[in-house]
């Protein structure tokens, strides 16, 4: 619900990554061909809302150009089924 409420398309939204701490969980979420969002949910506390940074795609890649193999190939894998998923509407 939140998601959509940010206008993320979530027929082409991907989880890239999910840190589970002990005050939130931390959610870093491609949303389609546009821009990652890092999203920190708050446990415990309902009445605390969610805070989200949103990055533009080109500026992930190039962040994400410097990190492991694992999470270049996750990125890659999640921005191809982007282009599946856009190409098959």
């Amino acid at each position: 619900m939140f998601l959509r409420s940010r206008g993320v398309d979530l027929a082409t939204a991907f989880v890239l990554d999910w840190i589970p701490e002990q005050g939130e969980d931390i959610y870093t979420v491609l949303d389609g061909d546009l821009r990652v969002l890092v999203v920190e949910l708050p446990r415990g506390d309902g009445d605390a809302p969610p805070s989200v940074a949103e990055t533009p795609i080109a500026d992930y890649r190039r962040a994400v150009s410097r990190r492991s193999r694992l999470v270049r190939l996750r990125f890659a894998v999640a921005e191809d089924l982007v282009s599946r998923a856009s190409q098959s509407e």
